[in-house]
């Protein structure tokens, strides 16, 4: 088969993935993992999983070894370059919380064997310095002994990979297994004369994509080492950066403990990215909320997710109208996308469906699901409202002083933070933070 060939029945199977399946694709056949194929795309790891299990499957690449899954990932990043040049990768941005709600809203857990699998890959990759391992580890060593046995239990741990590039017949498997034994070196399969690693694909604004040259010095191959390749890259022109007003941590820093990751102290020009119920508008350079609905409240979402899941929120917030019935306001954290329940709150509320006004820390459902109630009135002036989740633990503080602590294990992960509203409460929001924990 030739290479044209070759390349457009690749083309026909990328055909059957989604754009962000193409995506995800497109980040992992450059050696991307799990995590920074998630900050990339600005999703969770699990909805990354989702996505390569999804791309695995429809690619015919088989649940076997992570080596095997990892180099036939990679054979199709030619392919995946065309695809992102027509404009058949989407260019990453950050999805409006409808978007990530609906996404999420899709999204399965992988079985854990397939977890399993795809974590080794990471380490794979970790180990290599995000380059596609080529080669497979002495049998001898993996799995001791020597001799026929231990060449059948190799070719059940890795078993050749499926793909139209299969040239080497078993003989020729069995002469260079006897000569690694004998140079005490590693065994690779060999594909192709020589596989280039492409740089991964820069995502232009047009869908345009840039890659590094590279130039392949091939070593001669020996009975007691491995092949080598050494490879050279030319620096890429670099896709023209998006503007964007949603601060995020850059990949080569880790915020620390107290470094502030995110900071509204003003709207004055809309709601700049914040999204959610529609009663939440901006009035006088703040969020404000009101809402004529008695049993309405809603949740209202910051277009920004912190990197991970311990945090803290903090608000300024003023209610202006007198406590109704079942009012409530506060800040909301590790929300997860199938719902407004589904997240931890804290602020101002009753305990229950008739409790007494107060400080309060709450696990989904408003009305039902109090963990922790404390006596404080707000009146009507201006209080910051902190919110901790570290682990499952929470703590809220209500001008710096404590106001409740709880310990849960319902929302580990979530990672949509927001402002909410219970009933009819009339508040104002002037400031909105996310500090690291």
């Amino acid at each position: 088969m030739d290479a044209v060939q070759e390349l457009n029945n690749r083309l026909r199977q990328l055909g059957d993935l989604t754009p962000r399946e193409r995506q995800t694709a497109a980040l992992r056949s450059v050696g991307k993992s799990l995590e920074e194929i998630a900050d990339t795309l600005v999703i969770t790891p699990r909805t990354v999983r989702f996505h390569l299990d999804n791309v695995y499957k429809k690619l015919g690449i088989p649940d076997r070894n992570p080596y095997q899954r990892l180099r036939a990932i990679g054979l199709y990043a030619g392919a995946l370059e065309q695809f992102a040049r027509e404009g058949g990768i989407p260019v990453p941005t950050q999805p409006t919380p409808q978007e990530a709600i609906q996404e999420e809203s899709v999204v399965t857990d992988v079985a854990p064997e397939v977890q399993a699998l795809m974590l080794r890959e990471d380490a794979l990759l970790v180990q290599n310095g995000g380059v596609l391992p080529l080669t497979i580890p002495d049998p001898a060593q993996q799995l001791g002994g020597s001799g026929g046995g231990a060449m059948e239990r190799y070719r059940r741990q890795y078993p050749e990979p499926i793909t139209t590039q299969r040239r080497s017949s078993r003989w020729w498997l069995v002469a260079l297994l006897a000569a690694s034994a004998v140079g005490g070196g590693t065994f690779m399969f060999i594909m192709r004369p020589v596989l280039e690693k492409p740089g991964p694909p820069a995502f232009a604004a047009d869908g345009s994509t840039s890659t590094p040259t590279q130039t392949t010095t091939p070593i001669p191959i020996s009975t007691s080492a491995p092949p080598i390749t050494v490879t050279t890259a030319t620096a890429a022109p670099s896709a023209t950066p998006r503007p964007s007003n949603t601060p995020q941590p850059t990949a080569t820093s880790t915020p620390k403990a107290g470094d502030e990751l995110y900071a509204v102290t003003s709207w004055p020009g809309g709601l700049s990215g914040w999204s959610g119920n529609t009663d939440w508008k901006t009035a006088g350079g703040m969020l404000v909320y009101s809402s004529e609905n008695q049993l309405g409240g809603g949740v209202i979402w910051a277009p920004y997710r912190p990197p991970t899941s311990d945090y803290a929120v903090e608000a300024e917030i003023q209610i202006i109208s007198d406590p109704n019935c079942c009012d409530g306001f506060g800040v909301i954290v590790r929300g997860t996308g199938n719902g407004e329940i589904n997240a931890y709150r804290g602020g101002v509320g009753h305990g229950g469906d008739s409790g007494p006004y107060g400080a309060v820390l709450i696990a989904g459902d408003p009305f039902h699901c109090c963990l922790r109630h404390q006596a404080f009135s707000p009146g009507k002036g201006w209080h910051k409202y902190r919110l901790e989740v570290k682990a499952n633990q929470l703590r809220l503080f209500i001008d710096d002083a404590p106001a409740g602590e709880a310990v849960d294990n319902r929302f580990l992960s979530g990672q949509l933070v927001g402002l909410w509203t219970n009933t009819s409460p009339q508040v104002n929001v002037r400031s909105f933070r996310v500090f690291q924990l």
